[in-house]
């Protein structure tokens, strides 16, 4: 978000846009894997959940800022249930992006 304060063009725009969308991905990608998911099925998950209706419908709200995090957040849960010592640190990290994101409203309670 900060990069289209500083150059407001289009092509910043479309790229901000593109980032969250492949940023949605890598991080269900990388939820899917952590759980035990093949990669291929890992890959199908996090392209599915990236370009579901949903995220195609309001790719330019501000709300999504926040959804994108929701892989993030079942990471940190996983870690924590499976008690590595940085899993609080990354539900708190989840937690602090969601609330500065813009839509704090929008994270659900973990």
């Amino acid at each position: 978000h900060i990069l289209l304060t500083i150059a407001p063009t289009p092509i910043m725009w479309d790229l901000y846009l593109l980032g969250r969308i492949y940023l949605a991905m890598v991080l269900t990608y990388g939820y899917l894997r952590l759980v035990g998911l093949t990669k291929f099925s890992s890959i199908v998950g996090g392209v599915l959940f990236g370009l579901t209706g949903y995220f195609m419908l309001f790719v330019s709200n501000t709300h999504l800022n926040v959804e994108i995090l929701f892989p993030l957040l079942f990471i940190a849960m996983e870690l924590i249930a499976r008690r590595y010592k940085y899993g609080w640190a990354v539900l708190a990290g989840t937690i602090f992006l969601g609330v500065t994101g813009g839509q704090p409203e929008a994270l659900p309670p973990p």
